[in-house]
């Protein structure tokens, strides 16, 4: 995270979120262009994957998406436990496709398995999104939580990456 100081009426504290990934099939966005700390206190990312090739392996081939927290950034999760907390829109994800302009359009969300859809690695504070269909396109989405130690200042960072058959992509 950068902070930029705002000098139109006064000096105002911003953060833009850092996210490393391949755009040729993945790419990754958050709700809003600025993230406020003290205002907000989550950030809702966005996840984009389109097929780089066509699989036709009846899903043989299994894929996963590995997005690796760092900083003060925390799922939503059961209070006390590893279990990701699947109530509101905490963890979303829709089957679609993408138009002409990049669009994710015609989306049909997937409300069941979603349990062993997103999966959390706790100990490499990992959320694993396994990819249900690998010839479909997806937008996923999730919600971070400030931890309650982050401040203003604090470096956050949220890298994603596609594996194939544990190979990076």
């Amino acid at each position: 995270m950068w902070i930029q100081g705002d000098e139109r009426d006064h000096i105002q504290i911003k953060k833009t979120a850092k996210a490393d990934y391949d755009d040729r099939f993945l790419w990754k966005n958050h709700d809003g262009d600025k993230i406020f700390i003290d205002k907000n206190g989550y950030i809702k990312w966005n996840l984009f994957y389109k097929p780089y090739k066509v699989y036709n392996d009846n899903n043989e081939t299994k894929l996963r998406l590995e997005d690796q927290l760092k900083g003060n950034l925390v799922l939503r999760k059961e209070k006390g436990t590893a279990n990701l907390a699947f109530n509101d829109d905490n963890y979303k994800i829709w089957k679609g496709n993408f138009d002409a302009e990049g669009n994710f359009v015609n989306p049909v969300e997937i409300t069941e398995g979603l349990d062993k859809i997103f999966v959390y690695d706790l100990e490499q504070k990992k959320l694993i999104v396994n990819i249900p269909d690998n010839d479909t396109s997806y937008k996923i989405s999730y919600i971070t939580d400030f931890a309650p130690d982050a401040k203003k200042g604090d470096e956050l960072e949220n890298d994603v990456v596609l594996i194939e058959k544990n190979q990076h992509r």
